[in-house]
């Protein structure tokens, strides 16, 4: 999921097996806030050896407010 100059609301969702090669293996904040509540990440990835981040969520100029969420098994 990409989110750009956006305010998403993200509520009991599963994220699970999802990969990019470089950043947010299942979720991309870019310059925006989400919430993020009863949400699982499970066995994100973000791939590129040495150059991976945010197995589960990458946010650049971005925050977020997570409560009530799992996050099991992701990698960068």
């Amino acid at each position: 999921m990409y989110n750009d100059h956006a305010v998403p609301t993200l509520s009991n969702c599963l994220f699970k097996e999802n990969t990019c090669p470089l950043r947010g293996g299942a979720v991309v904040d870019y310059v925006s806030y989400s919430f993020i509540t009863l949400c699982t990440f499970v066995e994100n990835r973000a791939t590129e050896y040495l150059s991976g981040r945010g197995g589960a969520i990458y946010a650049v100029y971005s925050g977020s407010e997570i409560t009530h969420s799992a996050f099991v098994d992701n990698e960068a």
